[in-house]
């Protein structure tokens, strides 16, 4: 697995519940090279699945630290 260059976008499905879950599956990078991937967002000390909300947080608005970490997978579960 190579690295990606920055300002590569990732494409996925952001799931809520008690925290923000995300699931890549596709890695688009600068030069619109498209590259399928299998990664999941981390919380900011990149140890547990998904972001925490932080406060302010509503049903219609997630608020969530500005960087996470991103970690490739085998699958999702």
């Amino acid at each position: 697995m190579g690295k990606l260059p920055q300002q590569t976008v990732v494409l996925g499905t952001l799931i809520r519940g008690e925290y923000l879950f995300g699931r890549f599956t596709e890695a688009r990078t600068p030069k619109g090279e498209r590259y399928p991937i299998c990664m999941e967002m981390l919380d900011g000390s990149g140890v547990e699945h998904g972001m925490p909300l932080l406060e302010g947080s509503t049903d219609d608005r997630v608020i969530i630290r500005s960087s996470v970490y991103l970690r490739a997978v085998d699958h999702f579960e």
